[in-house]
């Protein structure tokens, strides 16, 4: 199989975040819980990981301490969190979902699953199996740690 130039290849990895950054807003918008990307990243992986350690989150997403101490802060001041202290280490704070969370968050699922299911409809079968084969490398693309 040909790979494409170099040059080829910059021009298709920029229209492809440019594709996934859309392509998330849109999913953001339909979720209608009106938080930022931030914020639903960390309500997303509280959701996957359950309970854990502020620290341990701060590391899953990527952000500073102190970033993270304002999101944790804010989404528990929204009621989508709630905090407490690590029995085990008293200087750790362990934060959770709320029940309020857990069903904002199955809502927002179903309005981007409806959302992501019409636009799919409207593909033929071609693109819609070329677009289901791609996930896995995307999936692979999301594992890779450069």
């Amino acid at each position: 199989m040909n790979r494409p130039s170099p040059p080829a290849q910059d021009s298709a990895a920029v229209a492809l975040g440019q594709s996934v950054h859309r392509l998330a807003r849109r999913l953001r918008k339909r979720a209608e819980l009106h938080l930022t990307p931030s914020q639903m990243s960390v309500l997303t992986t509280v959701e996957r990981h359950g309970p854990l350690r502020v620290g341990e989150l701060t590391r899953l997403e990527q952000v500073g301490k102190s970033t993270m101490t304002r999101l944790v802060a804010k989404l528990e001041a929204a009621g989508y969190m709630r905090r407490w202290v690590d029995p085990e280490d008293g200087r750790s704070f362990l934060v959770a979902l709320t029940g309020h969370a857990v069903d904002a968050l199955e809502i927002a699922a179903s309005r981007q699953h409806s959302y992501l299911m019409r636009q799919i409809d409207a593909l033929d079968d071609a693109e819609r199996d070329t677009l289901f084969a791609a996930v896995p490398v995307i999936d692979k693309l999301l594992e890779v740690r450069a």
